[in-house]
Formats: structure tokens, C-alpha cells, sequence
């Protein structure tokens, strides 16, 4: 929080409504920026073919600070299995995704970014 400086020296806070003018500004900001990035997901998901959810799903996989699981990217995203295996399939077949067994449990797959 800035304080003020009157002038005498001795600082004042601010005041409770210049606080929530402070913070009602910060959410309309944040609301026009939500949207700009909605329209950015969704021109670039329609551009590649894609839902906009798999853009959602691809942010998390690159994010990821360790290699991605279905049941990971399920939970993170809070679809079914249905459902992310239907995206992981779109990722994959346009090339921005590959699956991968892990060696020494094969049940366990791993999702990784592929560069085009």
C-alpha cells in the first residue's frame, strides 16, 4: 500500500474510497485483459482448427514444470477423460502434441509439446 506524505512530513494512508476506486480500477483492467486473451485463444484455436479448450490444454502442457499426464492435464483442466482424450487426439493430429509411454511403466503416458 502507498502512503501519502502530508505536508508536515508524517505520512497519511489512503483513504477506504480511494482504496476501492484503487481496486475497482484493477478489476476492470484485469476484465478487459481476460478478454483480450479470450480473443486471442479463440482466433488462434479457430486459425489452427482447434477448440479452445485444447489451447487451454497446450498452455498446460508447456507450463508444465514436469512432463505432463492426461490424468494431470484432466484435473488441471476439469474435464472428463472423455473429454481430454478427444483434445489430446486434435493437439496431436495437428502437431502440437506427442504422447509418449514412459519406459518403465508403460500404462503411464507423458504429453510433450511438439514444435512445428
Amino acid at each position: 500500500m502507498v502512503e501519502a506524505e502530508n505536508g508536515g512530513g508524517a505520512r497519511e494512508r489512503p483513504g477506504r474510497d480511494e482504496e476501492l476506486a484503487d481496486l475497482q480500477a484493477l478489476a476492470v483492467r484485469m476484465r478487459r485483459m481476460n478478454g483480450e486473451i479470450n480473443r486471442l485463444v479463440h482466433a488462434f484455436a479457430a486459425g489452427q482448427g482447434l477448440h479452445p479448450t485444447d489451447v487451454h490444454a497446450l498452455a498446460a502442457i508447456l507450463d508444465s514444470e514436469e512432463p505432463m499426464t492426461p490424468t494431470g492435464l484432466r484435473e488441471h483442466l476439469g474435464l472428463t477423460s472423455g473429454a481430454v482424450t478427444a483434445c489430446l487426439d486434435r493437439l496431436e493430429r495437428a502437431g502440437h502434441v506427442r504422447r509418449v509411454r514412459e519406459s518403465a511403466d508403460r500404462r503411464v503416458v507423458h504429453l510433450y509439446y511438439e514444435q512445428r
